[in-house]
């Protein structure tokens, strides 16, 4: 008999119907989380059901006094029900069997990692947690360059993570088109791109001219057709929307969309079901877009606009758009997103 623990929470597998906790989701998926810690374990499967992820596995293993994170690494990267591989791990007690592990997995899956412990303090926290040694920052952060291994900084990026590698199919690089109502966000948002490494080029006469003839500037005077594409009011107009998407789709010059939308105001003015109209356009449009898409949906964080914001992030992820609550959490995701793959094109280096 083999031992999982101490100090876990232990395996979640809904197509098993085994579960560490009632209020998790009895439909599975194709996410495996792997987890040295119990509590981050339910923290990650809570909020990656809000935001539509559901798990073939979760394993939460503690102080691994018998099983341990290489065991489970080796099981995940032939488990045929994992296509993604997220995991908080704080340190290990066999290195080279890890890196074994981990290059095995990352040859066919996506891997994204959460390392606990990375400063001093944490450092220490991590040996009187689970009693593992955390390891050299440096070291670490070398073995995921390497092997092409996605690292975040906390639970809500590993879920930020994961939406891309669901919905997404690869960009082809890193020029984004930039589409929202407001001018400032649409600078704001274009900062968040660039400081993320993604490019946000000028548009070209051809292109504005085309836009100009969806909205003239006499019409909407406060519009504007560069990149990013401020829509101002006529944003709200379905045929103007859909039009500006298309027209961003057909351009060449730009490899994903980047919507943002508000719902800061969504029980005031009607405004609501102008939002719904909106969000009725970009799924409809959706289906004849080839390129990747996101969007981010904004929100003042009124309580009484909650329903109004899970709606609408309920109905883009059934469209198989992700949907990120900030665009500088949007940028990061793409960011990486992309550096997948520039890697797997570029080849992963094995000096491990």
């Amino acid at each position: 008999m083999r031992i999982i623990g101490p100090n876990c929470m232990g395996i979640y597998c809904p197509s098993s119907g085994i579960s560490f906790d009632s209020s998790f989701p009895k439909e599975g998926g194709n996410v495996a989380f792997l987890s040295q810690s119990g509590g981050n374990s339910i923290e990650l499967v809570q909020l990656g059901a809000v935001r539509g992820i559901r798990f073939s596995k979760v394993i939460s293993f503690g102080n691994a006094s018998d099983l341990n994170e290489c065991d489970f690494m080796e099981y995940l990267a032939h488990d045929p029900q994992t296509e993604i591989i997220i995991i908080y791990i704080e340190g290990t007690k066999d290195g080279k069997r890890l890196v074994s592990a981990l290059k095995e997995a990352a040859r066919t899956k996506p891997i994204i990692v959460l390392k606990g412990g990375l400063g001093d303090a944490g450092s220490k926290a991590v040996v009187s947690h689970t009693g593992a040694l955390a390891g050299d920052n440096a070291i670490w952060g070398s073995l995921f360059d390497q092997l092409g291994i996605i690292q975040v900084q906390d639970l809500e990026e590993l879920v930020d993570m994961v939406l891309p590698f669901q919905y997404l199919k690869p960009p082809q690089g890193r020029r984004g088109g930039i589409i929202g109502t407001g001018g400032g966000f649409g600078v704001l948002a274009t900062d968040n791109c660039e400081s993320e490494g993604l490019f946000v080029p000028s548009l070209p006469d051809e292109v504005r001219k085309k836009l100009r003839e969806i909205i003239p500037e006499e019409v909407d005077p406060g519009t504007s057709v560069r990149n990013p594409i401020d829509l101002s009011g006529s944003g709200w107009n379905p045929e103007i929307f859909s039009q500006t998407l298309r027209t961003m789709t057909d351009y060449e010059g730009v490899d994903f969309l980047f919507i943002f939308t508000t719902v800061a105001f969504g029980l005031y003015r009607g405004t609501n079901v102008m939002i719904d109209m909106q969000i009725d356009t970009l799924i409809e449009s959706k289906k004849s877009i080839d390129k990747p898409l996101v969007i981010v949906v904004r929100s003042s964080g009124d309580p009484e606009v909650a329903p109004l914001v899970s709606n609408v992030q309920e109905r883009c992820l059934g469209a198989g758009i992700p949907v990120y609550p900030s665009t500088i959490r949007a940028a990061r995701a793409m960011n990486k997103f992309i550096w997948y793959y520039e890697k797997r094109r570029g080849g992963f280096r094995d000096t491990f």
